[in-house]
């Protein structure tokens, strides 16, 4: 069931480009090394556009299923130095705007290597079950839950 607040359409390309370009400028905590900030483009956001299609044409081909888990690295890879130009503030909007349109939801169920992702999967409960409903004492709404067993006596 879609609703029309499914897809993000205020997610813009420009918008994700200054957002980009913010993040890339941010400073280094904890020793981590950041990669160094973009250079000044003003072709960018059709670049963007043109990276959008590389993407799409990349699930379409994932959907048939990829050998590896290597192999759809090496892919993504291939997209950001091909289709992006090795520029990775378009890879980011390009890849972030698909991915608030939806189209890059057959990915979660792309066939890679000899698995497949579950369409469907279950939640998984953090806590044990015997705490998340604590024992009242009392007779419960349940059937059988804090009821004692009838003993018969032996004639």
């Amino acid at each position: 069931m879609n609703s029309p607040t499914d897809k993000l359409d205020f997610v813009s390309v420009e918008g994700l480009l200054r957002y980009g370009k913010v993040l890339a400028r941010r400073t280094s905590s904890e020793g981590i090394a950041l990669p160094p900030p973009p250079v000044p483009s003003a072709a960018r956001s059709q670049r963007v556009r043109e990276a959008m299609d590389g993407i799409r044409a990349f699930v379409r081909r994932a959907q048939a299923g990829l050998p590896s888990a290597e192999s759809y690295r090496s892919e993504r890879n291939a997209l950001l130095t091909g289709s992006c130009g090795g520029d990775q503030l378009v890879w980011f909007a390009a890849w972030n705007r698909l991915l608030a349109e939806g189209e890059l939801a057959p990915l979660y169920r792309a066939r890679i290597g000899a698995a497949q992702k579950p369409v469907h999967r279950r939640p998984v409960a953090i806590v044990p079950r015997a705490h998340l409903t604590p024992p009242t004492g009392g007779r419960s709404h349940r059937a059988g839950f804090g009821r004692r067993p009838i003993l018969v006596a032996a004639a």
